[in-house]
């Protein structure tokens, strides 16, 4: 699942950047929260227990993935 959500987020990243379109911190700290309320609540991911306590968080965990990944990807191509 890990593996998944690392590829997945990569490839965001790299999408984002290609299209200029990376988030601002800001906007990526609110979608930390808003995800993870979505998933666990929304979702009913707390009829699962633990599991969906985990599960909220890979959901909450990639767009902040993503933000720093695409800040990665920006400061990799201004050092070429």
């Amino acid at each position: 699942m890990y593996a998944r959500l690392n590829s997945y987020s990569t490839a965001a990243a790299a999408d984002a950047v290609a299209a200029g379109a990376v988030p601002g911190g800001l906007s990526t700290f609110r979608r930390f929260f808003s995800r993870f309320l979505q998933s666990y609540f929304g979702k009913k991911g707390y009829r699962e227990g633990y599991i969906g306590i985990g599960l909220a968080l890979f959901s909450a965990m990639y767009p902040v993935l993503t933000y720093i990944k695409a800040q990665e990807f920006l400061r990799a191509n201004q050092d070429k």
